[in-house]
Formats: C-alpha cells, sequence, structure tokens
C-alpha cells in the first residue's frame, strides 16, 4: 500500500460563494490520491473530522464543522505519472435573503360583474359575466425569496398565486351576485324568478384589498439543484396588479 492509497490532503481554502452570506462556507480540499485507489465518499457526509471527511489530516485553517456537508469531487487531474489530485468539497446550508429579479409579465385576473339578463321565456331568471377588466399582463418588478435545505428535507412548495371559481381556476374574479327578475320575458311570458351567482376566490373585493396593500404574489416556484443535495428553492413574487 502507497502513501497515497487514501487521500492525502495537501492545501485547504474557505470560499464564500454568495457575497451577501458571509456565513456560508464552502470548505476545499486539495488532496492527492494513487490512480487506482481514488473513491468518493457519500453525499452529506459531515465534515467532523478527518476521518469522516476521508483525507489523512485536516489543513491549517479548515477546522471540523458538523453543519458542513460533502457536495462532491471535482475529477481527478493527472498530478504525476501514478498520483491524481482533485478537490473535495463540503458546504454549509446558506441561510434565506431576497434578492431582486428584474421585471416580468404574469396575467393578473381580470374583474368580472354578475348582471341580469331579459330571459327569451317562462323558463326562468338569467343572468351572465360582464367583464369589466381584461387580464393585466403588463410588466412588473419581480423578488426572489431564496431557502435553501437538504434534499432529504423538502418543505411543502409555496403554491403560485392563482384564482378559483367553483372549484375549477378562472381568468377573472368576481364577487358574485344574486337577484330576482320580476318582468316580461322576451316572448311576453311573465317571469318572477330568482338567481344567485358564487363568488370567486379570492373575490373582487379581497383582490382590489390586495392591490390596494400592496400585497406579494407568488408567480413562479423553482427547486434546483445548488451543491451535492443542498437545494436552491425560488420564490417569485410581484405585487398584485
Amino acid at each position: 500500500m502507497g502513501r497515497f492509497s487514501t487521500p492525502v490532503c495537501i492545501n485547504g481554502w474557505i470560499e464564500r460563494p454568495i457575497n451577501r452570506l458571509p456565513d456560508h462556507k464552502v470548505y476545499v480540499l486539495e488532496c492527492l490520491i494513487d490512480a487506482d485507489d481514488y473513491a468518493p465518499i457519500e453525499l452529506d457526509t459531515a465534515l467532523t473530522n478527518a476521518a469522516n471527511a476521508g483525507v489523512d489530516v485536516l489543513p491549517s485553517g479548515i477546522g471540523p464543522n458538523g453543519s458542513a456537508y460533502f457536495v462532491g469531487d471535482t475529477e481527478p487531474q493527472e498530478f504525476d505519472k501514478f498520483i491524481r489530485k482533485f478537490e473535495r468539497r463540503f458546504a454549509t446550508i446558506p441561510g434565506n435573503y431576497t434578492s431582486f429579479g428584474g421585471s416580468r409579465s404574469f396575467p393578473f385576473p381580470a374583474y368580472a360583474d354578475v348582471v341580469a339578463k331579459t330571459p327569451e321565456s317562462e323558463l326562468g331568471a338569467l343572468w351572465e359575466y360582464l367583464t369589466v377588466r381584461t387580464q393585466n399582463t403588463n410588466p412588473g418588478p419581480v423578488w426572489i425569496d431564496h431557502s435553501f435545505f437538504l434534499v432529504g428535507s423538502i418543505p411543502t412548495l409555496p403554491s403560485v398565486f392563482k384564482v378559483t371559481l367553483d372549484g375549477a381556476e378562472s381568468e377573472f374574479v368576481t364577487n358574485g351576485g344574486s337577484g330576482t327578475f320580476n318582468g316580461t320575458a322576451l316572448n311576453g311570458d311573465s317571469v318572477n324568478d330568482s338567481y344567485s351567482v358564487s363568488a370567486s376566490s379570492p373575490t373582487k373585493a379581497e383582490y382590489l384589498t390586495s392591490i390596494s396593500n400592496g400585497d406579494f404574489l407568488n408567480v413562479d416556484v423553482q427547486l434546483n439543484e445548488y451543491l451535492g443535495n443542498i437545494l436552491h428553492l425560488e420564490t417569485y413574487k410581484m405585487k398584485a396588479q
């Protein structure tokens, strides 16, 4: 068995890849290994000591950190004829933060009011949704909430804003309505009948309040790999409009 049959750590340093999160660290261990003996360790292994990290020693300045998890090795490169060099990386889980995400369009809901219609016959009162504002797709500023977690701890993902009406997705908000038609139908029949129409969720009134309050609504959610088994959740938000 040669000197490099297990990884020999020859250097080490700490990287901080997210400027606004100085406490988030990536520990890099530069290692040498016999060409035939290289093998990675298990993802999520904690940097508790040299043995756990699969190296001979932890270099100066790289203290044990049980909150730093193995996220992968770089591809071993030839160092000399029989030795390979690679970097072994451990990362802490970044904290949450919010960033500006530019602008985008989103189909914010149309508005619809319920209006009564004169029926054609005595069959009963009629009503219809009258669109009083089309969907608002004007571009607006976007803010992104960032959060991170291990793949084994995925939370319930946030929902993207949508309007529902009678259990189905709707393009418009409405307060619903009810009323009575007491009069003459188009064919001359006398009609005395009532109608009742469901409100959407949120209602038109509730949505207008969201606009006046400057409420942020989720317009997109993306979940991606960050490093190793650390995942990155991005929740895109825009003000109701």
